[in-house]
């Protein structure tokens, strides 16, 4: 986990060494463990990375990084967690490391499979790889887009890329002009590739970007989600998805420094405690895992649930530490809002930040986080698409079951599912008017959720055919998990400390999305695969 930083400059605009250090130095607080710089022969590329030290804590993993035969070189920001996998690969073609990084496994990997490395790799990144001999430089981003990746295509040059919007900014002076539709839209709609500036855009999630020598650069969306074959019991599925998310926990526990959970006291977070607990890491190297949770409480609150919390961590003997967040003060808000990498549309980042903050403080480099579920597994309340769902497969018990199980989820939730259901009851009489009187008909109601390049696959074996799929696929590749990934970033990269994200291991996704509706939505549960998998 790093800061990494970059021009890419042209015959007559070579690359500033001390614009190129500036630039990386605005990331010092994503990589406090050191920073170095790196220029090409030829001068038209400079790279910068700051370093936040966790696997290979040696000299030898240091950034930027060149290969073996000096052609390459790469700055990387994530973890590559199947990497001690991949290097028994290379190994067994001749490569020889010199060192335990992850960061030259994925050096090496590029050298030897070229872009057929990015579908081998189970992890979060953002990277940049320059080739000495084409002059070609590539920009990746992982397939959710966890780690961020922004870009400037400048008069001077032909692109400056770094892992803060508001490090380009700052470079610049902080001559750059807002987005105003990004800042309206953000953690609401589907802002796409655009940044809090209107002349910075984002490396989309699973994105490949492509810069000639020239400065002629390509752009194209490399992952494409894959259907994959389920069990046909739902008890074969949710045994399944827990040993997916078990060997997802195992791999993010590799570490060579501490790794703690946040522990919210809810069923996503409460999971990955339990499941750590019992399945941690038996690889000597990688035995960090320190039996330590962090919460934010908010004591006389409806929103604390530090009790929740401090009983599941007594049952699986994990030591809770409670953080009492309180209302900020002007001073403190605003050092946090400037520490996070632009504008935040609401208040909810603030407990992240300073959660993140006491973590750091408490000596804790490593977290793992809940994120995810919620999105894919329905657990959000989102009972029109569900109706709609449920009503366009045709089963009157599965309609019954749907109302039932979102109608328990708020206080609020018996009022607006009858809401909901009136506004899909209209659609289907207007549907079958329309058809009477022989009129073009409506255009579905999944139609409204785009799925894009990364769904296409899925969408032709079927499995996005309806609208609480499709609604489901949207949350989690449009809005809001991509934001709410973003301001978990920002948030804790502001103080040091890198979150990993075991739901978020692309396998667990991939299966979730290939699994029938009923085993996501159903029962009168939502994340019902979830509850299964884990239970007892």
């Amino acid at each position: 986990m790093c800061g990494i930083a970059g021009f890419l400059g042209t015959a007559v605009n070579q690359v500033s060494p001390e614009l190129l250090q500036r630039l990386t130095g605005l990331l010092s607080h994503r990589g406090p463990d050191g920073q170095d710089t790196w220029l090409s022969p030829c001068g038209r590329v400079g790279l910068g990375h700051t370093r936040l030290s966790i696997l290979d804590l040696s000299a030898a993993a240091a950034q930027p990084m060149l290969s073996a035969d000096n052609r390459y070189c790469i700055v990387f920001n994530g973890e590559i967690y199947n990497f001690v996998e991949l290097a028994e690969e290379l190994r067994q073609v001749g490569v020889v490391f010199r060192s335990r990084s992850d960061t030259e496994v994925l050096l090496e990997g590029f050298r030897h499979w070229q872009h057929r490395l990015w579908d081998r790799l189970n992890g979060m990144w953002a990277v940049a790889i320059h080739d000495c001999i084409t002059g070609q430089t590539v920009l990746c981003r992982d397939r959710f887009g966890v780690k961020p990746l922004f870009f400037l295509q400048h008069a001077d040059y032909p692109l400056i890329f770094a892992s803060e919007a508001t490090a380009i900014d700052r470079l610049l002076n902080g001559t750059l002009a807002p987005d105003t539709q990004w800042l309206l839209q953000a953690g609401r709609e589907d802002t796409d590739d655009r940044s809090c500036y209107s002349s910075v855009r984002s490396v989309r999630a699973g994105e490949l970007l492509t810069v000639s020598q020239h400065g002629e650069l390509q752009r194209r969306i490399w992952y494409r989600m894959q259907p994959v074959d389920c069990p046909p019991t739902f008890a074969g599925q949710a045994q399944r998805f827990r040993e997916l998310l078990i060997d997802a926990c195992q791999l993010r526990l590799r570490s060579d420094v501490p790794v703690a959970t946040c522990l919210s006291g809810g069923l996503d977070s409460g999971s990955l405690v339990a499941l750590l607990h019992k399945y941690a890491s038996a690889d000597p190297r990688f035995a960090g895992f320190n039996h330590r949770s962090f919460n934010a409480a908010f004591p006389g609150t409806q929103q604390d649930e530090s009790a929740a919390a401090a009983q599941l961590a007594t049952e699986c003997g994990v030591l809770l530490d409670c953080h009492v967040v309180n209302c900020p003060s002007p001073e403190e808000l605003e050092t946090a809002l400037l520490s996070c990498d632009g504008p935040m549309p609401c208040m909810a980042f603030y407990p992240i930040w300073k959660l993140y903050r006491y973590i750091r403080q408490q000596g804790v480099v490593v977290t793992l986080d809940g994120m995810g579920p919620d999105e894919y597994l329905g657990g959000y309340y989102i009972g029109e698409a569900a109706l709609h769902g449920a009503w366009e497969t045709g089963r009157v018990s599965w309609i019954r079951d749907i109302c039932r199980t979102y109608a328990a989820l708020y206080h609020h939730g018996p009022k607006q599912v009858a809401v909901d259901a009136r506004v899909v009851l209209r659609t289907v009489l207007s549907r079958v008017k329309r058809r009477l009187l022989n009129r073009a008909p409506l255009p579905l109601p999944g139609s409204r959720y785009s799925v894009g390049a990364i769904g296409e696959q899925l969408e032709h074996s079927g499995h996005l055919e309806n609208t609480l799929a499709r609604c489901l696929f949207h949350q989690v590749t449009a809005s809001p998990l991509p934001y709410l990934l973003h301001q978990y970033d920002r948030c804790s990269m502001a103080n040091g400390v890198e979150s990993r994200f075991p739901f978020m291991d692309y396998r667990l996704l991939e299966f979730a999305f290939s699994l029938p509706l009923q085993s996501r939505v159903g029962g009168g549960y939502t994340k019902r695969v979830l509850r299964e998998a884990v239970a007892g």
